[in-house]
């Protein structure tokens, strides 16, 4: 138990990490917004008490993308350093944090004023890379697997669209919301419009302001979750023997993502307009109560969905009248009923 409360302490660290970095450029309605979403992901709160590196790769996450947020890191050889820093404990963490601190060095050499500061964000990769080069028998290993670990293979007819599909879906929910339809419906309604709201201002922002508004941090996280997201696909085409498009591996994700979905509902990214308001208000109220929705469900049967029914299972077996015996096959556990 202490040490899932510790794992549990540390992301909730991240995650206000995140939300103290968002007033100083967006408001406190943003950042309320932003943390909101994430305490109401059943993925992260199943995530968040797991003795494993999955916590800890979150709140390194939301520790870069509070620093995209901040801004201005290539021109800081101070904060470039502490960037480094985090992308050396997030690739040491899970070998998934090479991916996500890749992507965020994107966002940070987008946003480098100067010459100069593109030069150190470049030189400061190339550190990285070097300090990671210790993960290198982890990474060839994962990708030359002969024979899987149960939970870890990729789909065996080969990755589909089907499969990149679900990855698409759940970096949204949990597979615990897909089980209710409606439920998850509502959270992808809401999301979808936010979605749809914020590139629609976005656009209209672009037109005016032209390339300065590579300097907006939103636009540099909405790049590094593109990046992550295209670099994760291609690697579950390229290598069959490993399922890069695992839920738990892309957790760090769920950072960004929400940063972007608080600034679309707070209207910071938003077209202004009394029909703009009423769009991402009712986009806002879907995915929220959607999301508390998926919340309570999972809460309620939590057992069924973070190490498999074995509470449910043990008890049916204890109130069976005759002999019985129980046969699971798989890892699917969150699909056994």
């Amino acid at each position: 138990l202490a040490f899932r409360l510790y794992h549990a302490a540390i992301t909730a660290g991240g995650i206000l990490i995140l939300m103290r970095a968002l007033p100083s450029r967006y408001g406190l309605r943003a950042a309320l917004i932003a943390g909101l979403l994430l305490v109401l992901s059943p993925r992260l709160v199943s995530m968040a008490v797991e003795i494993r590196a999955y916590p800890l790769l979150l709140a390194i996450s939301c520790a870069q993308a509070a620093m995209v947020i901040r801004g201005d890191v290539a021109q800081s050889v101070r904060r470039l350093g502490l960037f480094v820093l985090l992308g050396v404990l997030s690739g040491y963490t899970h070998f998934f944090g090479i991916v996500a601190t890749s992507a965020y060095t994107l966002a940070i050499f987008i946003d480098a004023r100067t010459v100069r500061g593109a030069v150190r964000v470049v030189l400061a990769y190339a550190l990285l890379l070097l300090l990671w080069a210790g993960l290198a028998p982890f990474v060839l290993g994962a990708a030359n697997l002969s024979s899987p670990a149960p939970g870890s293979a990729a789909p065996a007819g080969g990755v589909g669209l089907g499969d990149i599909a679900a990855f698409l879906a759940q970096m949204l929910v949990s597979g615990a919301t897909l089980v209710d339809l409606p439920v998850a419906a509502l959270c992808f309604a809401g999301g979808a419009i936010l979605l749809l709201v914020a590139a629609v201002g976005l656009g209209g922002q672009a037109a005016r302001r032209g390339t300065a508004i590579r300097h907006d941090p939103v636009i540099g996280l909405i790049l590094a979750l593109a990046a992550g997201m295209i670099v994760t696909i291609a690697a579950a085409l390229l290598v069959s023997q490993f399922d890069a498009l695992a839920p738990r591996y892309n957790i760090w994700m769920l950072a960004p993502l929400a940063v972007i979905l608080a600034l679309a509902a707070d209207g910071a990214i938003a077209r202004r307009g009394r029909i703009a308001d009423w769009v991402r208000h009712a986009g806002t109220a879907l995915l929220v109560i959607g999301s508390a929705a998926a919340l309570v469900m999972f809460l309620v049967r939590a057992d069924w969905f973070i190490h498999g029914p074995s509470r449910t299972l043990e008890a049916m077996v204890a109130k069976a009248e005759k002999p019985l015996a129980v046969l699971h096959v798989g890892d699917a556990w969150a699909w056994a009923y």
